[in-house]
């Protein structure tokens, strides 16, 4: 018991830069993350950036989702396939929080109506290879950049992961999420002015810096598999899982499922467990649903995605996401 309690001790801290575990996309999130094995090309590059490997020519992507407390995240990405070199990725991803009424120890109420609004984002880049048609190995990295007010914290955090698909045609997953260094705030508003002794003058104020805790990336590691059913030209199920251990919180299993007609047609679905009883996250034993179509014009690929995740206490995430193939 006590071992139990000291494991669940050492798993409990102060973490930073937690925007990176908010997923993009259509169809990872409508598969409740069991996509790592399965995904490939453009949405591929949060999930697991070997899979980028397998984009097309040139693909575009952009998303948006209703997060929680009305945040908003945005997403743009791009790959670039450049055959035996490799294929390169780069994504921004941005939260919109609305405006904020300022409130300071001089105007507690905010009866100024000053208004402010953070800003968090994260920018990455990607460059995955294809080895074989059935191995591909890719790496990203992310500059991490959270302001709120005239305060700022940077990171940097890695991401790496490998799909491979057996001679069973069973596609393997191995992922490794936001390996980086610790973030702290610093910045103007976390200075103060404070009186060397009682009674000291304007002049002879002491300017001090409070210094904030420095909390790590919350990163993760990832096993994923993903078998494709098909019934017949036309028809096709995927069913995937994926196992996740976390830094920060308690391990978590993704199941998933999608239906595809004549590659036109999508149906997904998913759920998000967390055996534990510990589990406090609004996701923990989410479920998710989702749909995509997909129109070909001439060369170009025009994917459309929905997806909905279930959540406690808020209202469910949504996203709408376009995927253009060249």
């Amino acid at each position: 018991m006590q071992g139990t309690l000291e494991a669940q001790e050492r798993r409990v801290g102060a973490s930073s830069g937690n925007q990176v575990l908010i997923p993009v996309g259509g169809v990872g999130l409508a598969m409740a993350g069991a996509a790592t094995a399965t995904l490939t090309g453009v949405e591929a590059m949060y999930w697991n950036p070997g899979a980028v490997a397998y984009s097309r020519k040139g693909e575009l992507m952009f998303s948006s989702m209703s997060y929680l407390a009305d945040i908003r995240i945005n997403y743009v990405a791009a790959t670039a396939n450049l055959g035996d070199v490799g294929t390169l990725g780069f994504a921004i991803k941005s939260l919109n929080f609305g405006d904020i009424l300022r409130t300071t120890d001089e105007d507690p109420d905010g009866l100024r109506g000053e208004q402010w609004s953070p800003n968090y984002i994260t920018a990455s880049l990607t460059y995955a290879k294809a080895f074989t048609d059935r191995v591909a190995v890719g790496i990203t990295a992310k500059l991490i950049s959270e302001t709120i007010l005239s305060s700022t914290a940077t990171g940097l955090a890695i991401d790496a992961g490998v799909q491979y698909t057996t001679p069973f045609d069973l596609k393997v997953a191995v992922v490794l999420k936001n390996l980086g260094n610790q973030m702290r705030y610093a910045g103007p508003d976390l200075e103060r002015q404070v009186a060397r002794f009682p009674g000291d003058g304007p002049l002879n104020l002491l300017r001090t810096e409070i210094i904030a805790s420095a909390g790590e990336i919350p990163s993760s590691f990832e096993i994923g598999a993903a078998y494709d059913f098909k019934f017949d030209p036309r028809n096709t199920v995927t069913l995937a899982g994926n196992f996740r251990n976390n830094n920060f919180s308690e391990d978590e299993y993704q199941i998933g499922a999608q239906y595809s007609f004549q590659d036109l047609l999508f149906l997904r679905g998913g759920m998000n467990f967390d055996l534990s009883k510990h589990g406090e996250s609004v996701f923990t034993n989410s479920f998710t649903l989702g749909a995509g179509i997909n129109y070909r014009l001439g060369g170009v690929s025009i994917m459309l995605d929905y997806a909905y995740r279930s959540a406690k206490f808020f209202s469910g995430n949504q996203v709408f996401a376009v995927r253009l193939g060249f």
